[in-house]
């Protein structure tokens, strides 16, 4: 990441990575921006010194910008304004012969030649590759979602909740996948945020296959569905996933409707005697009566892009703190 700050009138600028991500947390656990809890939960070694220059307080203005999205960003560039996001373009994709390619038409200048290059060579290329990783938010309704990693609240046990597995590994735990599997995968991934190509290797592994739904956002894209089998043995078992924002989360259908999300205050308001479960299963509203159907699920898919559109989310850990520009 690249850290803009406004010191004093004038532009700082400073680059965020995991060697000094420590000294991020140090300073906000300092300064009280995050409790003990927040910055144990962030899975992140503290260094005992401040990455800003001076108490938070006193910058003015904080931007971030992800490099492997605003590729070649500089100083001048955010003094400007707002930079203009870059796609990310993984070269390592490349075959030689368009890696050469590729470096003669740099050496031209010319980037109308560079952008019809990437075209060509697939869009996809374009973008990051999907990892596991935390859940960044908090839900802010009051409904149980601890089955797919997220949470009402952050406290030491759902903190430990968070911290305990990746979250492919999470969700496989809610498939009820058996205790050995389960400490296979984790020896496979190890780590808590891992590249989806580990997927292939955990059904190979484990005779697992994964549909893997990629869900996007604030993108004009599809969801896309990549489909991992075991290449050398029988197929044991198959488990939907659904991937976002770099958050695995066991795919399934979900006892609430999109009406009860987009309409939860006014049903508050009518309905507060009511169990939050039945709530949860109106489906809509006739003679100025809310209509229940117990039989109603909706795709976890829906629910969540639901709950963006009317701002359930609510960030957490680190990135709370500033402004993140996409």
């Amino acid at each position: 990441w690249m850290v803009c700050y406004k010191l004093g009138g004038k532009y700082e600028c400073s680059t965020l990575n995991l060697n000094n991500i420590g000294t991020l947390l140090h300073q906000l656990l300092k300064e009280n921006f995050i409790s003990e809890i927040e910055a144990n939960a962030a899975g992140i070694v503290e260094m005992h010194y401040d990455f800003f220059l001076t108490n938070i307080k006193n910058l003015t203005e904080i931007k971030m910008y992800d490099l492997t999205e605003y590729e070649g960003l500089t100083m001048s560039d955010v003094k400007k304004g707002k930079p203009k996001k870059r796609p990310y373009r993984d070269e390592s994709t490349l075959t030689n012969d368009q890696k050469a390619i590729l470096e003669a038409l740099k050496q031209t200048g010319n980037p109308a030649l560079i952008e019809s290059f990437w075209k060509d060579n697939g869009e996809k290329k374009f973008y990051k590759k999907r990892s596991g990783q935390f859940w960044k938010y908090l839900c802010t309704l009051p409904i149980n979602l601890e089955r797919y990693q997220i949470f009402n609240e952050l406290n030491k046990r759902t903190a430990t909740l968070m911290t305990e597995d990746n979250c492919f590994v999470y969700a496989c735990i809610q498939a009820e996948v058996d205790g050995e599997t389960i400490d296979h995968m984790r020896e496979v991934i190890r780590v808590r945020d891992f590249p989806q190509s580990k997927v292939q290797e955990i059904s190979d592994a484990t005779g697992i296959a994964f549909n893997v739904t990629i869900g996007y956002f604030n993108d004009s894209r599809h969801n896309e569905i990549k489909r991992y089998i075991p290449k050398e043995c029988e197929t044991v078992r198959t488990i939907d996933l659904l991937l976002v924002e770099d958050h695995y989360m066991l795919n399934e259908r979900l006892p609430m409707t999109t009406y009860f999300i987009r309409n939860y205050i006014e049903i508050l308001k009518a309905c507060g005697g009511m169990n939050i479960e039945k709530q949860m299963k109106i489906y809509t509203k006739r003679e100025d009566k809310y209509v229940v159907r117990y039989d109603r699920t909706t795709p976890l898919w829906d629910v969540m892009k639901t709950f963006v559109g009317v701002q359930i989310f609510r960030t957490y850990f680190l990135w709370r703190t500033f402004h993140i520009y996409d």
